[in-house]
């Protein structure tokens, strides 16, 4: 299994504006299936499209994860709130 990743700061924001702002940079391969605003609670989106297969949503106070999988992997999205600022993680995992 192979991984690989990223991990940023962004200063002074909130997870709700860093998620919002990942969609609108579809920076991802099946961003356009995800929720148009961040769910306030977790639950799993069957999606059997273009590769992809679910998207399960894990929301917590200070952290959300976003697992999406695909056919040949997954990609998982850890926004982190820590005080003013937000971490994120993008990591990408083959099967």
């Amino acid at each position: 299994e192979m991984t690989s990743g990223e991990e940023c700061i962004i200063y002074n924001t909130t997870i709700n504006t860093v998620y919002d702002n990942l969609i609108q940079e579809k920076k991802l391969d099946g961003i356009e299936f995800l929720e148009k605003k961040l769910p306030l609670k977790g639950f799993v989106k069957e999606i059997n499209n273009n590769g992809l297969i679910t998207i399960t949503y894990n929301i917590k106070k200070d952290i959300s994860r976003i697992l999406m999988r695909y056919d040949g992997g997954e990609t998982t999205i850890e926004l982190k709130k820590t005080g003013n600022n937000v971490i994120r993680k993008i990591i990408y995992s083959a099967d």
